[in-house]
């Protein structure tokens, strides 16, 4: 519903600044994640692209939405059910140290953007929609640019998990089903990130942490991303990622 109401220009926006006031605290812990990823960079390129998209995540929303210095408190109080499930896993696995399902963890969110957002740049956008500019900006040729970067490091740490250890096939394999878990997870909780918007924030609070927010209902939970691999046979990871985005069409025709 989210991005079918964007699309046509009937999104409130009052969901879209929910939406907003949650991607500024969700990108205020995706960054660290990068900045965790750019501290085990394999070369000087890839820490200057990780460290420089670390930042630039810490302003993605401009002036008017800037997330003005969230602690730590902050996040704990207005940060919503999906916002905390999603960044959970990406820290977690950067807290690991596992470069691999790391960025499996953080793919899904510039994959799907570059996929929903062109795709509706391409289908036409209103010159009266109000987010017209919004829709541009993730339409552009700098995150599709963004999408091969991760994509790639994503493709490189899968291809070494069998470099690393040749004779380990099993162990190694598990590792991959593992990194496409991670990944399905994550795509599925980004686009159910969108539908939070549309339920109530939790109110600002000074002495003490808020109850618990409510969890989504089932109409506002998109549903699990599915597997577009049915033959049984084994998935290589490296060979998945470059092939594209799985369950994209799955996902965005559910939002």
């Amino acid at each position: 519903a989210f991005i079918t109401q964007m699309a046509n220009g009937s999104l409130p926006q009052e969901v879209f600044q929910t939406y907003l006031g949650q991607d500024n605290l969700y990108l205020r812990e995706y960054a660290r994640v990068f900045d965790s990823l750019a501290s085990s960079a394999r070369d000087d390129e890839e820490f200057m692209w990780l460290t420089s998209s670390a930042l630039s995540y810490l302003q993605e929303h401009g002036s008017t939405h800037s997330r003005r210095n969230i602690t730590d408190a902050d996040f704990e109080n207005l940060a919503m059910p999906v916002t905390k499930r999603y960044t959970s896993l990406q820290l977690d696995a950067a807290a690991k140290g596992d470069r691999l399902m790391t960025f499996a963890s953080v793919l899904p969110c510039q994959k799907l953007y570059d996929f929903v957002f062109s795709t509706l740049q391409e289908q036409g956008v209103a010159e009266d929609n109000p987010y017209k500019e919004f829709i541009q900006q993730y339409a552009a040729d700098e995150v599709k640019e963004s999408t091969r970067k991760l994509s790639a490091y994503l493709d490189k740490e899968a291809a070494l998990v069998d470099s690393v250890d040749p004779a380990g096939s099993h162990h190694n394999e598990e590792r991959k089903q593992e990194a496409l878990r991670v990944y399905r997870e994550a795509m599925d909780l980004e686009a159910a990130f969108f539908q939070q918007g549309f339920n109530k924030p939790p109110p600002p609070v000074e002495s003490k942490a808020p109850e618990a927010a409510a969890e989504p209902t089932h109409e506002q939970t998109v549903e699990a991303v599915v597997d577009e691999d049915d033959d049984g046979g084994s998935v290589d990871v490296s060979v998945w990622i470059v092939a594209g985005l799985v369950g994209a069409a799955a996902v965005v025709g559910r939002l």
